[in-house]
């Protein structure tokens, strides 16, 4: 939707730290991707959640616990930051470990890649982000370029009765991870995003395991490899615990639709791991795809927003 002319426009932030930390955060997702498919060939999908979510919720506590002295919250803030952990969490994690398990990667990737579509559409709606059009150009771009580097590694995206199920889940798990971006944004104007990770991922962490007992009970632990628990301890370490606080740094410096886009690197990272260790060739095509992926990320990245009025969470003064 057109602006008019009359709207303060905030204009981003030069390129800097944050930026850098948001491609670190796309690196560590992508080889992430990579040590998923390996670790649930033996670990069931909700066995390896709750395995990484638990370490990765000592570590979050562990960083606290050095960094910060304030560990206070008010209760209004305790189930702002309840619901938040249940969709970014709870919910969200159901959906695309699931959605992983039972889709093609193809059709994976180009779900998880709306995300960034989902936080501008909810952001504007709601009237937390308004864009300019260039910005949702810039967007449209990345999601292309994201189709092209799919179909440049000889994957296919096509919804077939074999994989709905898996890419419906995959779908409402990028939606809720964009509903979570959202969320999180009027909480880290008071709180660091170490904190804010910290209490939103242990709380939303509990009902997962409740949800996920009979699995855990039925798990074969015994037949679990060495390298397997390696990708539990690399997916918590840095897939979870420095990639979510990560990115609630981006949407607290950046906004949710500018960090947004950064997810789309994901798939050029997984591309470049796969080359250097899987010997996956890059295609002219992969190569267009990347380049797509970077202007659209650009044009975001660059374009000034709206300013708008910021979701408030009531405090209990």
């Amino acid at each position: 939707m057109p602006l008019s002319g009359s709207e303060s426009p905030v204009h981003p932030p030069r390129f800097g730290v944050v930026d850098l930390a948001l491609i670190g955060v796309t690196t560590a997702w992508g080889g992430n991707m990579i040590v998923i498919k390996s670790a649930l060939s033996e670990l069931h999908p909700l066995a390896f959640n709750v395995c990484r979510f638990g370490l990765a919720v000592a570590l979050m506590w562990l960083l606290l616990i050095l960094n910060e002295k304030d560990f206070s919250i008010t209760w209004r803030e305790f189930r702002w930051f309840l619901m938040t952990g249940l969709v970014g969490n709870t919910i969200y994690q159901l959906f695309f470990i699931n959605g992983i398990h039972l889709s093609t990667a193809g059709n994976t990737a180009f779900m998880v890649a709306t995300a960034p579509v989902w936080v501008a559409v909810i952001a504007g709606l709601s009237g937390l982000e308004r864009l300019y059009a260039r910005a949702w150009v810039g967007v449209a771009t990345c999601l292309a370029g994201v189709t092209l580097i799919i179909f440049g590694s000889g994957q296919v995206i096509a919804l077939t009765e074999s994989t709905v199920r898996g890419d419906l889940l995959t779908l409402a798990g990028a939606m809720c991870w964009a509903s979570y971006t959202l969320m999180t944004k009027p909480v880290l104007v008071r709180h660091s995003p170490l904190k804010v990770t910290t209490y939103v991922m242990s709380l939303g962490y509990i009902p997962f395991v409740v949800l996920s007992l009979p699995t855990l009970a039925a798990q074969d632990w015994a037949t679990v490899s060495m390298q397997s628990w390696f990708g539990v301890v690399y997916s918590a370490a840095f897939a979870l615990t420095l990639g979510y606080v990560g990115w609630s740094w981006g949407v607290r410096v950046l906004g949710g639709t500018r960090t947004a886009v950064y997810n789309n690197l994901t798939p050029i990272v997984a591309g470049i791991l796969g080359f250097l260790f899987l010997r996956e060739t890059w295609t002219a095509l992969r190569f267009l795809g990347a380049g797509t992926i970077l202007l659209g990320l650009y044009l975001v990245r660059s374009t000034p927003r709206v300013r708008a009025r910021p979701l408030e969470v009531p405090t209990d003064d």
